[in-house]
């Protein structure tokens, strides 16, 4: 009997080694990457000596706008040593944005605050931030004359519907003094009208849209997000682009001056971080997601109604897509001849020959081709970083391939 309960508790002896043994930890031989970090856009960032704060002013809903957020959502600004608030000032139209000139730092916006804005204001412009060509049309219900006249080709447009037979004493909505202005007057003179011969109704282009929809005109221009909308051309029919007429259409980056003059550095700084973001959301798919996502949630914060979807396409529209720096770049260190004589760097042509027309139609003033060139476009910023800091790619225009099968 005592062998037999000296067996047992040998036995339970040997079960408790064992398991004991089976519950020390194996060392792991696998890498950690708990203390990795993954490359950012602002890694090799400098930081200002001093701490700047800088008053960012946008317009609400636009790609150019959404990018001082993405900087401040990745840490950007903390990194370069810049104080903004992460709310900034956020105005319907260019107008307003500009009437407001005191109170920020640095705007962005289309042509009308460029121009508006150097030519009133001072301000400084450094940069071309995106293209607005590809957003850029007037429309026409489907049952208008222009729309049932089919595509026409005149002047050499590939797009363009109706000859001057259906345009002429067409009543046309769109907001004056503007882009769309510009546009339109390009297409009547390729047909051989001018403004006289069509009825030009002010309205702003949110107005246009509602009145699209209502049916309460047949033609009448928009831009932007509103173009973009999913259901634009099934409910209405393109009959003029700015692209198709040949009107490139920048937005930029422009400064206050008083705050151009006295922190260049952060000016060259800001610059930076702009054209590192840009670069770092087309480096692949996953950055484009969460720029998206930001840019989604920042429409919901101002009350800007648009579907993400749309958004997207200001990624896949290569007429509306971010200028690279190197572009801006390029423009600076081109000399060129406008279409009226004047020499000028290719960056001032941009603004130039929308300017010229908007003179011509009353809506600026003689001297505000003189006043636009009297050094308003600045490209040190811009060279100081090509140059010394952050090039990153050619253009977003072509060669990025997972672009082309991109959804959101």
């Amino acid at each position: 009997m005592k062998k037999i309960i000296s067996l047992i508790v040998a036995m339970l002896m040997l079960v408790a080694i064992f398991a004991a043994c089976g519950s020390e930890e194996t060392p792991d031989t696998s890498t950690s990457t708990s203390d990795e970090t993954v490359a950012g856009p602002f890694d090799d960032v400098e930081p200002l000596d001093e701490e700047v704060d800088i008053r960012v002013a946008t317009l609400s809903g636009l790609n150019f706008g959404i990018i001082p957020y993405l900087i401040d959502e990745l840490g950007g600004f903390e990194k370069a040593n810049i104080n903004f608030d992460g709310v900034g000032q956020v105005y319907g139209n260019g107008s307003t944005l500009i009437e407001a000139a005191s109170s920020w730092d640095v705007g962005t916006s289309g042509l009308g605050g460029m121009m508006t804005g150097t030519i009133s204001k001072g301000c400084i412009q450094t940069a071309l931030t995106n293209k607005v060509d590809g957003g850029t049309f007037f429309w026409a219900q489907k049952d208008s004359a222009i729309a049932q006249a089919g595509i026409s080709n005149i002047g050499g447009t590939k797009e363009m519907y109706g000859t001057a037979a259906e345009w002429k004493g067409q009543e046309i909505y769109y907001p004056k003094g503007t882009t769309l202005h510009y546009v339109l007057a390009t297409a009547l003179g390729k047909m051989g009208l001018t403004l006289e011969d069509v009825k030009s109704t002010q309205m702003d282009v949110a107005s246009v849209n509602t009145a699209l929809r209502a049916g309460t005109c047949q033609v009448g221009g928009t831009w932007g997000s509103l173009s973009f909308a999913s259901d634009m051309t099934e409910l209405f029919v393109p009959v003029v682009s700015a692209m198709d007429v040949g009107c490139p259409l920048p937005a930029a980056m422009y400064w206050n001056p008083t705050f151009y003059a006295e922190h260049y550095d952060a000016v060259v700084k800001f610059v930076e971080l702009y054209f590192r973001a840009v670069d770092w959301i087309y480096e692949n798919e996953d950055n484009a997601r969460q720029f998206l996502d930001v840019w989604d949630a920042w429409n919901i914060d101002n009350g800007i109604n648009v579907a993400p979807e749309v958004n997207a396409k200001y990624l896949i529209d290569a007429e509306s897509r971010f200028y690279s720096l190197k572009e801006s770049y390029d423009f600076f260190k081109q000399t060129v001849t406008a279409s009226d004589g004047t020499s000028m760097t290719g960056y001032e042509l941009q603004t130039y020959e929308p300017l010229n027309f908007l003179v011509s139609v009353g809506s600026f003033k003689e001297d505000s081709l003189a006043t636009f060139l009297d050094d308003k476009c600045k490209g040190d910023a811009v060279i100081d970083v090509y140059e010394n800091l952050f090039q990153g790619r050619d253009t977003y225009g072509s060669g990025i391939a997972w672009l082309d099968d991109f959804e959101y």
